[in-house]
């Protein structure tokens, strides 16, 4: 919107962003206005910030890259905690195999270690490819988040 007005005894245009919520309700001005200067100020001083933080690129990119290892190191982490599992629970299969050849368990008891076992084994499976899609993920959450950065 604009409005004339005397300024230094000249008549002078003044332009200004109002809210039309009121207006289109038909009701009165709700005075929720900005002059268009002041709504420049503000985005060029947004732009400043904004511009003054990617002048420190490097410093930024550095970050993200350290919150992308740190994430990813995670992943890897819990990917080797769970393989350790999977390796803890053949042993445990195998002692249970040489418990049974010794006779100290039966047919009956064996075969239900061996289910549990199978259950335990593809329940840590599963989590070690939710460990891996989450691996991916992050990688390519911040691979472009980098590559904006870059091209910015």
């Amino acid at each position: 919107m604009s409005r004339i007005i005397e300024k230094d005894g000249k008549l002078e245009r003044q332009y200004f962003y109002a809210c039309r919520y009121n207006y289109d309700f038909g009701g009165e001005k709700c005075g929720c206005t900005i002059l268009e200067q002041e709504l420049v100020k503000a985005v060029h001083k947004i732009l400043e910030v904004n511009i003054a933080v990617l002048t420190e690129s490097e410093k930024t990119e550095a970050v993200v890259k350290g919150v992308m290892d740190k994430n990813l190191k995670q992943c890897d982490g819990q990917i080797r905690k769970l393989e350790k599992l999977i390796e803890k629970q053949n042993y445990e299969e195998s002692k249970a195999y040489q418990r049974y050849v010794t006779g100290e368990v039966g047919k009956e008891e064996f075969k239900r270690m061996q289910e549990k076992s199978a259950d335990a084994v593809m329940r840590l499976r599963g989590q070690i490819s939710d460990e891996q899609a989450k691996y991916r993920r992050f990688k390519r959450f911040f691979e472009k988040k980098l590559q904006w950065l870059r091209a910015i």
